[in-house]
Parts: structure tokens; C-alpha cells; sequence
């Protein structure tokens, strides 16, 4: 049975949405299993699958990491290793913040993310405000760096 807490699984991902807000690289890893699974869901720079921590910084997280990208918790729903969050993904490449709902979905082992994969309502407008925002930016080399 499905159930709405605060208990270990549930904070781990909350520790993820904090770490990535608040732009703590070493905790938001540290969030992370080291052969963790990272999936992105549609049609933009960002999107695919990411095996291990460092490939998921590197492809998914770097790029944003200058942004003043977030996510805002709304529900968060364990059911054993499986923790269902309802969110609203914010993004903002320089044309003001823009929102969209999500649903992430983390599998957590051992107080860490193993895997996830999100679903966004308006996947192909956030598609295009993705490409469009990377490609104002700058590569993900120069934005890591």
C-alpha cells in the first residue's frame, strides 16, 4: 500500500529536489547510488538515459546547474523502494521562469537513488524550451566549467 510520509525513502528524494535547488553539487551526489540510473524523458539536448552519478552530472545536470532551474515538491508518495513525487519542474533561461508539472518517479536502495525516470505534462513545448534555452547557452563543457 501506497503511502504519503516523511520517512527515509521519501527524504532522500527530497534531499535531491534540495540539493539541486540550492546548487550543492557534493550533496546532490552524494544523493546519488554510484551506479545510478538517470533517465530523461523526451526530444531535447538533455534527454536519455545516464548510467552512474558522473554521467548524469555531466549530461543532464551541469547544463542546468548555472540556470536558475528548480523543482518545487507538491507530493511526495512511497510505496516500499519506489517514491512517486509530484512536482512542478521550473525553468528559466533568460525570457523569465516557466513551469511545468511533473512526475518523477525514483526507485531508492540503501538510502540512495538508484533510478529515475520523470513525465512532464507539455512535453514537446518544454522539448522546444529546452533546445531553445541550450542552444542561447552554451554547450554543457562550457556551462560545467
Amino acid at each position: 500500500m501506497a503511502a504519503h510520509d516523511d520517512g527515509p525513502a521519501a527524504q532522500v528524494v527530497r534531499a535531491v529536489h534540495a540539493a539541486f535547488n540550492d546548487r550543492d553539487r557534493d550533496r546532490f551526489l552524494g544523493c546519488l547510488a554510484e551506479d545510478a540510473v538517470w533517465n530523461v524523458e523526451g526530444n531535447n539536448p538533455m534527454a536519455g538515459s545516464y548510467l552512474g552519478r558522473e554521467a548524469a552530472w555531466e549530461r543532464y545536470f551541469a547544463p542546468l546547474w548555472p540556470s536558475p532551474a528548480r523543482v518545487e515538491d507538491d507530493e511526495i508518495v512511497v510505496h516500499g523502494e519506489h517514491v512517486v513525487a509530484f512536482a512542478e519542474a521550473v525553468h528559466d533561461f533568460g525570457e523569465g521562469p516557466r513551469g511545468w508539472k511533473t512526475v518523477e518517479v525514483f526507485r531508492v536502495v540503501d538510502g540512495h537513488v538508484s533510478e529515475r525516470s520523470a513525465f512532464t505534462t507539455g512535453q514537446e513545448e518544454l522539448d522546444r524550451f529546452l533546445t531553445r534555452g541550450c542552444a542561447a547557452g552554451s554547450d554543457a563543457a562550457d556551462l560545467a566549467g
